[in-house]
C-alpha cells in the first residue's frame, strides 16, 4: 500500500509538472518561474532520489538545453536537507537492523547532499573503516 501511495504520489508531481507546462508552452499561464526551475521544485518535493535523478542530469549538456543545465544545477548544493529521524527510519527499515547495530557512530547533524558523494562520516561496526 505504502509503494503504491508513493507512485501515484510520483505521477500526480510529474503529471502536474506536465500539465503546468503545457499551459505555460501555450500562453495561457505566465508564471514567474521558468519551466526548469518548476521541474527542478518538482524534483526536490519528490525527495532525494529525484535530486539525485536531476543532479545528475544537470552534467548531461550534450541532451538538454543550457536552461535546464543551469536550473538542475543548482541542485548540487542548494538543496534542503531532510529530519535526521527520516534518514534514521529508511536505514533502519532497509537494512533491518537498528542505527547502533549498524555504526560505531552516527552524527545527527544534517549534511547537504551534495556533500554526501564526497565523504561520510559513518563508520561500519563490522570493521570500523569510514565509507
Amino acid at each position: 500500500m505504502k509503494s503504491a501511495f508513493r507512485l501515484i504520489q510520483i505521477f500526480w508531481a510529474f503529471s502536474y509538472h506536465l500539465l503546468w507546462w503545457g499551459l505555460v508552452r501555450v500562453r495561457i499561464f505566465r508564471p514567474s518561474i521558468s519551466p526548469a526551475q518548476h521541474l527542478c521544485k518538482t524534483l526536490e518535493n519528490l525527495g532525494t532520489t529525484f535530486v539525485k535523478l536531476g543532479q545528475s542530469l544537470s552534467l548531461r549538456q550534450d541532451i538538454l538545453p543550457n536552461d535546464y543545465v543551469k536550473a538542475l544545477t543548482s541542485l548540487q548544493g542548494h538543496v534542503k536537507p531532510f529530519a535526521t529521524e527520516i534518514a534514521r527510519r529508511e536505514i533502519e527499515q532497509a537494512l533491518g537492523k537498528p542505527i547502533e547495530d549498524l555504526f560505531a557512530t552516527f552524527d545527527n547533524t544534517p549534511w547537504q547532499p551534495h556533500l554526501l558523494r564526497k565523504y561520510t562520516r559513518q563508520a561500519y561496526m563490522t570493521d570500523m573503516r569510514s565509507l
